[in-house]
């Protein structure tokens, strides 16, 4: 904004300046050229002295002639670039006041994503507790110094209620029927407010809050802006990235917004009390409430005064932003360039050769320039830069236009930026995304599209359903567009389509109507998520229920519920096979049960279930029944028991299992248990005495196989250094072939000793930060090959408790293997990070775009010795993945691979 400020007050000087110096530069270079011609064709005889008054005088009448012709002509090309400059000025207002509302209201999205308060707002809605006090205080704490723009925070209920708000006085208040509430509860929204908190003006940014379990909307989440911050924020009092003040430099220019109420919601340079009670009934504001076009041009304000002034639409809340300068400041230079020529029209005259090298020097290549450079710019260059030659207000204004080139590149780059952004977030979703116009021309398609169809975005754009999926198919999705466009709002909707790979998937997908700015309709965007994966564990639960029961039936499993109240006892069918009674001849009550279990155990079973009534013990035993027949059986018994509010036992559930048969394996595995204990000591003792020999080997491994390899390297080394001349071509590739075997070998050494160290080594855990770690091993793989150009991408945050020592070894041979086969990519990446769970584990995964490699070979990845590609292709040993297998292998994970030639490969593992 301060570039605009200077380019408006600098332009509007210097051009009057300028012109003035133009137009008498031109009428004397044509009089000093042609007078000579005219008097030596003319027949009158004149003294030289009288010559130069006739020829000062015809140049003065000529000058005074061209400037009264040319007078109105220039002050229209001013008028027409001060107007160019107030629609520039608005411009940028315009684009800092909606980058505002727009942090605002993401701003309040990010609180209403917090989980607290998710958590929160959903407990008190489900309680129906109007208690919101603790959420209140943590909005306090945490979210209301975020914002300094925001000077109050509230939550709603669905039903409209305050649940918390940090004007704690405000809790319970219902607030259903305004405005702020009813559209933030179907998405972010800004409304203003005549009469806010405490009677003062306000703007409301509302957004709705959803639940971390079920997703629906359960509540609202609304932030409270005083106007009078953000008529700060226009004035340039408040402080910030979208502070502005267009008044510096100039008396009467100022920058305000009207409602669509036409009243003036900033404060007015002119009128203190103007927010919401000075009407503004101007032409700009007519037109951009009535037709939503912008209006730049010179008519009279609020106060009746002819100004020049830009107005800019935001149709989203019926705003109008108007930038305006009087017309009397605007063109005083104008004005003022009649005063100055005619009181220097006689010094005019006398430095005007010296003011044309001056002018053409100094001025007109400059102002050149500057028109270059402004075409440029309108061309999309902002990488233009104006040389900037004197100190003056040319210079000035080079560098002025400098600095707004640099503003709009920035803010061009910003854009692209968040465009990118949103583009990533579609494409790394999980959903298939979306968006036809009204003839069902695909104008967007996310990358799980594309994966799922097999199609590609480029070429989908412009075609239809019809172009890839059978007609019967494309009516029907064609006809569910149409009931999005109708409906107005966002249909659901159970589909089916076929896979890129033949196979039927189903699908439950929102679709939805975008709308352009007067509301109309063009374009429809469909969200899909694919449930075939669900719908088939919905089926396989059915058959698991059933085969619940047949589980019970094999296993001697049996379900009990005991009212404890009514004293009614209900089986399942599997406890009357156990205890070999029918259902019509058992009484169903705890008594009778008593009756079956054996008369010795009775009373240890009597205890055992008062105690789990009276103290909340587990009920968890062992006893004996006696069948009708006589026969005795054991059974395991557990259960679980429900209290009323007081703490009252009213029911009593649990199980109860025929484990005769595991009594009498118990038995027989005592008698086992004994001989078992003296294999593990005898086994036990032979590991160790094997540990002794594996550190024995190491020991010979790590000296005395090394000393041959340095002879054979030392003696080659001097067989080429003392008799390399004597030998032929042939003779020098066999040294150098035993010298880089003789390397080989010892790098076959250390990746042994490795592997042996890590079978060996002790784990000491402790909590590391994975992402640390990973980022200094990437480290030092770029400092021992600084001339590779390899981007990393190291997810931030990953915590893990093992070794570390041997986590770093695992990491240095994952990222040395893709820093390895990604050396004959120019733009290789390397990225690690974690995705999910198995078995409650995080699975962490280093990707990479190299060599890749043939899944139908994967199985052998993690060997010893084991290489999938030519020595000749990439060097290694064949030891650095066994030695991860081990790694993980000790820390209680797994590691897996997948990889495809030439398209990278993807390293997996759990800690």
């Amino acid at each position: 904004m301060r570039a605009a400020e200077v380019i408006a007050v600098s332009l509007l000087n210097t051009a009057s300046r300028i012109s003035s110096e133009r137009l008498v530069t031109g009428v004397f270079e044509k009089f000093i050229f042609d007078l000579p011609v005219n008097l030596s064709m003319s027949k009158i005889f004149l003294s030289l002295s009288y010559k130069i008054i006739l020829i000062f005088a015809a140049v003065l009448a000529s000058i005074l002639f061209v400037f009264f012709l040319s007078y109105n002509k220039t002050k229209g090309h001013l008028e027409r670039l001060i107007l160019k400059d107030l629609n520039i000025i608005a411009g940028n207002a315009g684009g800092g006041i909606l980058a505002f509302l727009e942090m605002n209201e993401r701003r309040m999205a990010d609180f209403a994503s917090d989980g607290f308060i998710r958590d929160e707002l959903e407990m008190l809605v489900k309680d129906g507790r109007p208690d919101g006090r603790a959420l209140s205080r943590y909005i306090v704490k945490n979210k209301l110094p975020l914002d300094r723009n925001i000077n109050r925070i509230s939550v709603f209920s669905p039903g409209g209620r305050i649940a918390a708000s940090t004007a704690e006085g405000t809790i319970g208040k219902d607030v259903s029927m305004e405005e702020f509430f009813l559209k933030g509860r179907d998405a972010a929204a800004v409304i203003e407010r005549d009469d806010g908190y405490g009677g003062e003006p306000e703007l409301a940014f509302s957004t709705p809050v959803y639940s971390r379990h079920t997703g629906k909307p359960i509540g609202v989440l609304t932030g409270f802006m005083p106007a009078s911050q953000f008529s700060r924020i226009l004035t340039g009092e408040a402080r910030g990235p979208f502070a502005m003040d267009v008044r510096k430099g100039s008396r009467t220019m100022e920058t305000y917004v009207v409602n669509r109420s036409r009243l003036m919601l900033t404060k007015s340079r002119f009128f203190e009390s103007s927010p919401l009670t000075t009407r503004v009934d101007t032409a700009p504001v007519g037109r951009c409430l009535a037709v939503g076009e912008e209006m730049t041009g010179f008519y009279r304000d609020y106060r009746g005064v002819e100004v020049a002034g830009s107005a800019r639409c935001i149709p989203s809340l019926g705003w109008t932003l108007v930038v305006e300068i009087d017309k009397d400041e605007a063109l005083r230079p104008v004005f003022n360039m009649q005063k100055y020529l005619l009181a220097s029209f006689g010094a005019v005259i006398m430095v005007i050769i010296g003011l044309l090298v001056y002018i053409a020097r100094g001025v007109i290549m400059p102002l050149k320039g500057l028109s270059s450079a402004a075409k440029e710019i309108a061309d999309g260059n902002y990488d233009i830069n104006v040389p900037v030659s004197s100190a003056d207000e040319i210079g000035s204004l080079a560098w002025s236009f400098n600095s707004m080139a640099g503003g709009i590149k920035e803010r061009t780059f910003a854009l692209k930026n968040s465009e990118e952004r949103l583009k990533a977030v579609l494409d790394n979703t999980a959903n298939i995304i979306s968006i036809k116009d009204r003839e069902g021309r695909y104008l967007l398609l996310n990358r799980r599209y594309e994966e799922v169809f097999d199609v590609n975005s480029a070429d989908m754009l412009g075609k239809t359903d019809y172009d890839i999926f059978p007609k019967d198919l494309a009516d029907r999705l064609a006809y569910d567009d149409r009931r999005a466009f109708e409906s107005g709002r966002p249909i659901e909707i159970e589909e089916r389509a076929p896979s890129a790979g033949g196979e039927l998937r189903d699908y439950i997908t929102i679709k939805f109507s975008l709308k352009d700015a007067q509301g109309r309709p063009y374009a429809v965007c469909g969200v899909a998520t694919d449930i075939t994966d669900l719908r088939r564990s919905h089926e396989a639960l059915k058959k698991s229920e059933a085969s619940l029961a047949n589980a019970q039936r094999m296993a001697h499993i049996g379900n009990w519920d005991w009212d404890i109240v009514k004293n009614e006892l209900h089986w399942s069918d599997e406890i009357y096979n156990v205890f070999g009674l029918d259902r019509q001849s058992f009484e169903k009550t705890h008594e009778a049960f008593l009756k079956c279990v054996h008369p010795m155990d009775r009373e240890f079973v009597k205890n055992s279930v008062q105690e789990a009534l009276d103290t909340a013990k587990p009920y968890s035993i062992d006893h004996r029944i006696v069948l009708p027949g006589g026969d005795v059986r054991v059974v395991h018994e557990q259960g679980e028991v429900a209290r009323d509010e007081g703490r009252k036992a009213v029911t009593m559930s649990g199980t109860v299992q025929d484990i005769t048969d595991r009594k009498k394996a118990e038995d027989e595995a005592r008698l086992l248990n004994a001989e078992l204990e003296g294999r593990v000591m005898r086994r036990t003792e032979e590991l160790r005495n094997a540990n002794k020999e594996l550190e024995a080997f190491s020991y010979s491994v790590a000296h005395d196989l090394r000393a041959p390899l340095r002879i054979i390297d030392g003696f080659s080394n001097a067989l080429l250094e003392d008799y390399g001349d004597r030998l032929d071509d042939h003779g020098h590739d066999y040294l150098k072939r035993v010298r880089d075997a003789s390397r080989r070998m010892d790098m076959l050494i250390d990746d042994l000793l490795n592997l042996s160290r890590v079978v060996r080594a002790s784990l000491h855990r402790e909590d590391i930060d994975l992402s640390a770690l990973a980022w200094g091993v990437a480290a030092e793989l770029t400092k021992n090959e600084p001339g590779r150009k390899v981007d990393f991408l190291i997810s931030a945050g990953l915590k893990v408790n093992a070794d570390q020592r041997l986590v770093r070894v695992a990491l240095q041979n994952l990222f040395g293997n893709a820093w390895k086969f990604t050396s004959k990519k120019e733009n290789a990446i390397i990225e690690f990070g974690g995705m999910g769970e198995e078995g409650g584990k995080t699975v962490y995964f280093v990707r990479d775009n190299g060599a890749g490699f043939n899944m139908n070979y994967v199985d052998k990845l993690f060997g010893a010795f084991q290489r999938l590609h030519a020595v000749a292709d990439f060097s290694g040993t064949g030891i650095g993945l066994a030695t991860v297998q081990r790694i993980i292998h000790r820390h209680g994970g797994r590691v897996w691979a997948e990889g495809a030639e030439g398209e990278g490969a993807i390293f997996y593992f759990t800690l």
